[in-house]
């Protein structure tokens, strides 16, 4: 995760102080999604939520122009 941030920092796509810590954060971020799925499996939509932690994380390291 961290290579690909890095990658993304060097081709100007992303603007991130710190891949290491933001690496470490987008791992979290989907760690914290396994319990409402795994106990309320019928009622959690996985995909949306995944979609709209995607959409909050790159729009969040997007480099602005």
């Amino acid at each position: 995760m961290k290579d690909i941030l890095e990658e993304g920092v060097e081709k100007g796509v992303f603007d991130i102080e710190d891949t290491k810590i933001t690496a470490q954060a987008i791992v979290l971020l989907f760690k914290a999604l396994e319990y409402p799925w795994s106990v309320k499996k019928d009622k959690f939509d996985i995909e949306l939520s995944t979609n709209k932690f995607l959409n909050i994380l790159f729009k969040g390291i997007e480099k602005r122009k």
